[in-house]
């Protein structure tokens, strides 16, 4: 996962990165009502909850993102006329996050963030 983002910022990019994901686990829940499916609306609030607390927490981001632009794209494909916004803010958002990576305050960063490797050193 590491290898997906090239470092995890910390101060304010850091917090705008919070800010951004709070954004859009805020838009996923928000759009519940225009995605349009089979499915019962319990069954799809529970995975927009559950997808929206991964990608507010920095979990799995590229995978929460991925997901989150999905949602979107469905929300645009089924949203009304006040729907376009809330599923194209959902897009733009998705697609920001996904290339920003998740940040210094994210689960990410610290499953799986940058190390520092001690050797011992060697006695002769």
């Amino acid at each position: 996962m590491q290898r997906l983002f090239s470092m995890f910022p910390l101060g304010g990019p850091g917090m705008g990165l919070v800010l951004l994901r709070l954004s859009l686990a805020s838009l996923l829940v928000l759009d519940r009502d225009s995605v349009g499916s089979a499915l019962p609306d319990q069954v799809i609030l529970a995975c927009l909850i559950t997808v929206a607390a991964a990608v507010l927490l920095g979990l799995l981001t590229p995978i929460a993102t991925s997901i989150s632009f999905l949602v979107g794209c469905l929300a645009l494909f089924h949203a009304g006329i006040f729907g376009t916004w809330y599923a194209s803010l959902t897009l733009l958002n998705a697609i920001a996050l996904f290339l920003l990576g998740p940040g210094a305050y994210s689960l990410d960063a610290r499953i799986y963030g940058r190390r520092i490797l001690v050797l011992p050193s060697k006695k002769s």
